[in-house]
């Protein structure tokens, strides 16, 4: 994780954790709220969302408990 930084979520700024796609492994998983950062884009995962790295490297985001 890179740390955290404030991000605006249904009106409220929330301490959002940020974590650095290449530093993502299978398997690893979250939930949000969070910030993905990569060199060419972000990914935000709401509160609500979860987050896994399948096998392939890809990232699936789906609401929590889905």
């Amino acid at each position: 994780m890179l740390g955290h930084r404030p991000v605006w979520f249904d009106g409220n700024a929330i301490e959002t954790p940020v974590y650095e796609r290449s530093r993502l492994a299978p398997s690893h998983a979250f939930d949000g709220p969070a910030l993905v950062v990569q060199m060419d884009s972000t990914t935000a995962v709401a509160p609500g969302w979860h987050a896994c790295v399948d096998a392939h490297e890809n990232l699936v985001l789906e609401p929590a408990g889905a």
